[in-house]
């Protein structure tokens, strides 16, 4: 069975990504009692592979014997959201942060899903804590800002977009969530203004021109 990792070992490193998704597939389950890299891995290739399906009963099946440990329940919840299952996403999640209160990147994922869920006041409990662990993060200032603005709290909304924007000033999508709001508030020469504007910050990018 030894054989069986060390096949999924190489087709790795030769980037053979089904090659090796069937050799861990194989090794899980002629042993379940495999190490938990195994399934980590192997959840990890399926859904690097687009396998969301798959991926996601694989780290169910790996979270019944380890269903504590935060990587798995961290990417089981990205997966159960790439398959449009939302609310079980935010168990998961939350799950995930209740083992490890420090592990960050499931804080995120679970504010992005809350959003999803147009969740507005949970989201920002999410990312306003981000953001004051990490406040140069453009990203979780970006995240802040969504969370605002879908709570309709449209002024303290584009400050944090503005920040985002000042913190990176390439952040494509800050940009368009602040033209955006401001074109849902019927903003229209300010809307405009921030285009030109996000047009001078991303010469090589064509989205905000696009956007236009």
């Amino acid at each position: 069975m030894t054989d069986r990792l060390a096949a999924a070992q190489a087709a790795l490193n030769a980037g053979l990504k089904d090659e090796a998704i069937a050799a861990l597939t194989a090794a899980v389950t002629e042993d379940p009692a495999r190490a938990i890299q195994v399934y980590r891995t192997l959840v990890v290739q399926l859904y690097s592979a687009g396998r969301f399906a798959e991926g996601e009963a694989m780290a169910a099946k790996a979270l019944a014997r380890f269903p504590r440990d935060q990587d798995l329940l961290n990417t089981h919840g990205v997966l159960l959201r790439k398959l449009r299952r939302q609310p079980e996403a935010v168990k998961v999640l939350q799950a995930a942060v209740k083992v490890n209160p420090k592990f960050l990147a499931a804080q995120q994922n679970l504010g992005n899903v809350l959003l999803d869920l147009n969740d507005g006041p949970r989201a920002e409990a999410v990312f306003a804590k981000l953001a004051r662990l990490d406040p140069r993060n453009p990203e979780y200032v970006r995240q802040l800002g969504r969370s605002l603005g879908k709570q309709g709290k449209v002024e303290p909304a584009l400050a944090r977009f503005r920040q985002a924007v000042s913190l990176k000033r390439d952040n494509v999508d800050g940009w368009l969530d602040m033209i955006g709001l401001l074109n849902e508030e019927h903003r229209s020469a300010e809307a405009e203004a921030q285009m030109d504007k996000a047009i001078v910050a991303n010469p090589a990018t064509s989205a905000c021109s696009r956007a236009r």
